[in-house]
């Protein structure tokens, strides 16, 4: 089975203590009376449940992700060898090295030296991983798209392999296409959804890292209230972001 990324549990981890830190406060009852309005009860269970609805939409927005990633890398996971046998066959017309060189350009890149980058790795450098994936993925199409072109211009090119003909190329295209569009629109919602887990966590004005300290203080401060700190501090909260 594969384990969760250490920040993912860590981030889990906060929402469940920051739970049982509401269940304690409400258990102290009249005891826990704040004059501060961001740490009053009420307002903890308001975060408290904007938090669980975008750990939720978070878990919502994670699997369409992976499977469009997928359904784009199986997509595009021939294409270096399908171009590869589209040089081939051009080269076979007997056309001038500058000409069979244009395509061997186009090519190249297409193929490209480096491995695309995974999307699939959820870590602190995410949205910039799945922006570098969806550029290399769409610099390929588009390099595809301009190869199909350029063959276009060949009325002798006429292979009598199905899949190397300008029909089947130009249709393999807009799949390609369609694959890359729905992998950026899913990877789009997952950074936005990631965000907006994180705002409330670490980053917004009252975020729950930012409260739990004034929390703990104002507990400590409650004539009768030790042994509520004592479990209160007990309970431990990180920065992951």
């Amino acid at each position: 089975m594969k384990k969760r990324s250490t920040s993912e549990v860590g981030h889990a981890k906060n929402v469940t203590n920051f739970t049982a830190l509401i269940e304690l406060l409400e258990e102290m009852g009249p005891l826990y009376n704040p004059s501060n309005p961001d740490i009053q009860l009420t307002n903890l269970v308001v975060l408290r449940d904007q938090l669980t609805t975008s750990i939720q939409n978070l878990a919502d927005q994670t699997p369409p992700f992976k499977i469009a990633v997928a359904n784009r890398e199986n997509a595009f996971k021939p294409l270096n060898k399908l171009s590869t046998r589209i040089k081939n066959s051009f080269n076979s017309l007997r056309q001038t090295k500058a000409e069979n060189d244009n395509v061997l350009s186009i090519v190249k890149k297409i193929r490209g030296d480096a491995p695309v980058p995974k999307a699939e790795k959820l870590d602190k450098e995410e949205s910039k991983t799945i922006s570098t994936a969806q550029l290399s993925y769409t610099s390929r199409a588009t390099n595809f798209q301009s190869l199909v072109s350029l063959l276009s211009a060949y009325r002798n090119y006429t292979p009598n392999e199905p899949d190397l003909t300008l029909t089947h190329l130009g249709d393999l295209y807009a799949q390609l296409k369609n694959f890359n569009n729905e992998a950026e629109k899913k990877g789009y919602a997952l950074i936005t959804a990631r965000k907006q887990r994180n705002d409330l966590l670490y980053f917004n004005p009252v975020n729950l890292l930012g409260i739990v300290l004034p929390i703990k203080e104002y507990i400590k401060s409650v004539e009768g209230g030790d042994p509520y700190y004592k479990a209160a501090i007990a309970l431990h909260f990180k920065t992951i972001p």
